[in-house]
């Protein structure tokens, strides 16, 4: 074992729920000794493993070096001091270890690309440890998942930095696995949320000056010294994220004049999804734009494809008339994708009822058109449209 700064009983409890548990994370701020406690667990849980292959894992390779392998002087290469030296293995990266069990080959591989996940394909691993996964891609994470499957003593370690609530990671990772965690006492899934007051090598003194540097009511503040999931980039309707009830109802309007669909093409992380909008007369006799309807098309078994999204979206376009008792006018699309365009509209029976919009104005311009309808009062979201409000 290595001489550290003593831990937090929160600390140490990881560390020991981590010999029984398969998925261990630790999420928190900037200096919660994250990447420290995680490499202790990894290296014990390497050093006692019968499996001869594990895999260290970042943003880039790079990354993966600095926050494991070093880590300030703490990481891999200080756990396993005078047992262990950097090399290759079959031209590939790596942290040749020396245990008890015998030699121990730690594979060092970057996931922040596409594509990143054919380098660590056709291995199995005894465990895993990610740096930042959730800057990493989600094919990365899904294949380190699949890449452990028939380890002996299947071990999955990530540590992060926080994000936005919404962000892919806590949606497709950590929630499910929560659930499960709660369903399951004995699932296997330890969690611990750190932050800078953990970090027992910082005196009273060093935080109090560091802390002296933020503005305590800061998002900043929030997010990189308590280590809270915070919305710190990208509020373009921040009126709406300040007060959202003023802009959600709870039923629709008694009549609409015309319904129309409108369908984002998802892309490399994000989903498509259609959305329903109807236009009515409020009790002011003026227009109003009500979003009544939100669906996010999901894999069902195998991966998404334009037929899935062909078929949803003539249910969705359908569904409008039960509901409201009108068709809507017309379904607009965007993403360049003419192609798929045509299919929705040859599949609802009428390509003239939709609409491919090109880029004749720009997103900027749209946000703050946008931005103006909200500050106008002239749209309204039905209250559950959660996939809309949470956007």
């Amino acid at each position: 074992m290595s001489s550290l700064a003593p831990f937090t009983h929160e600390q140490a409890d990881y560390i020991i729920k981590s010999l029984d548990s398969w998925f261990n994370v630790i999420e928190g701020g900037k200096r919660g000794s994250k990447n420290i406690v995680n490499t202790q667990a990894f290296g014990i849980c390497v050093d006692s493993h019968e499996d001869n292959l594990f895999l260290a894992g970042g943003y880039s390779v790079a990354s993966a070096k600095l926050n494991i392998i070093d880590s300030n002087g703490l990481g891999l290469t200080h756990y396993f001091r005078g047992r262990c030296k950097e090399g290759k293995y079959k031209d590939r990266d790596c942290l040749r270890v020396y245990t008890r069990k015998g030699e121990k080959i730690i594979l060092i591989s970057g996931g922040g690309k596409k594509g990143d996940e054919k380098l660590i394909q056709g291995n199995t691993y005894g465990a895993v440890l990610i740096t930042e996964a959730n800057l990493c891609c989600q094919e990365f994470i899904k294949e380190t998942f699949d890449r452990t499957m028939s380890s002996s003593a299947r071990k999955i370690f990530h540590d992060l930095n926080p994000k936005a609530p919404k962000h892919w990671y806590y949606e497709e990772v950590i929630n499910f696995h929560e659930q499960k965690q709660k369903e399951n006492k004995d699932y296997g899934f330890n969690y611990l949320q750190t932050n800078i007051f953990y970090n027992m090598s910082l005196s009273n003194e060093q935080i109090k000056t560091i802390l002296n540097t933020y503005d305590k009511t800061s998002i900043w503040y929030k997010r990189d010294i308590l280590g809270l999931r915070t919305n710190a980039e990208g509020g373009v309707f921040t009126q709406f994220a300040n007060n959202p009830k003023r802009w959600i109802i709870d039923k629709p309007a008694k009549k609409y004049t015309a319904l129309f669909v409108g369908v984002d093409f998802g892309g490399n992380i994000s989903k498509t999804v259609f959305t329903l909008s109807g236009l009515c007369l409020n009790e002011k006799n003026e227009p109003e734009i009500h979003i009544l309807e939100a669906q996010k098309v999901v894999e069902k078994g195998k991966p998404i494809d334009s037929n899935q999204i062909s078929k949803e979206h003539k249910e969705f376009f359908m569904n409008a008339f039960k509901k409201y008792g009108i068709y809507p006018t017309c379904s607009f699309t965007d993403h360049n994708m003419k192609a798929l365009t045509t299919q929705l509209g040859k599949d609802i029976g009428d390509t003239s009822k939709v609409v491919f919009v090109d880029k004749s104005i720009s997103l900027s311009e749209w946000c703050m058109y946008l931005n103006t309808c909200l500050n106008l009062d002239k749209i309204k979201i039905m209250n559950h449209c959660q996939i809309v409000i949470d956007s």
